[in-house]
């Protein structure tokens, strides 16, 4: 018999950024961009969880980030803004990303159209 879970969705606290961002980075280690700009996992998961962490301290003053919590151990995050709010650069690299998506596009430019002609 398989065993049953029980998940609790609720918001997200502040002191679970640091584990949502976790999440996030795992969440998205595989992203053909990511791995397109940070070809080594452990640089690829400090920027995805920069990342992460941006987009969900963006989110957290609209109420609009739930964590699932089995035992009180964070599972997975939902992070979105509710219809009608706009926040500048939500899901857009930062600035600084800049110059790498440059040596990115100068170094790999085949790999580069190849990924943006199957997004």
């Amino acid at each position: 018999m398989p065993a049953t879970t029980s998940l609790t969705i609720a918001p997200l606290g502040t002191s679970d950024i640091a584990a949502a961002s976790s999440l996030f980075a795992r969440a998205f280690d595989n992203d053909a961009m990511a791995r397109l700009l940070c070809p080594g996992r452990a640089e690829r998961r400090r920027f995805q969880e920069r990342g992460g962490r941006s987009q969900i301290e963006k989110a957290m003053p609209y109420r609009h980030v739930f964590g699932a919590y089995e035992n009180q151990a964070l599972r997975g995050i939902a992070v979105w803004l509710p219809p009608g709010v706009s926040v500048p650069s939500f899901g857009a690299p930062p600035l600084r990303s800049v110059p790498r998506l440059a040596a990115t596009i100068a170094h790999t430019p085949r790999d580069v159209i190849r990924l943006v002609r199957n997004r």
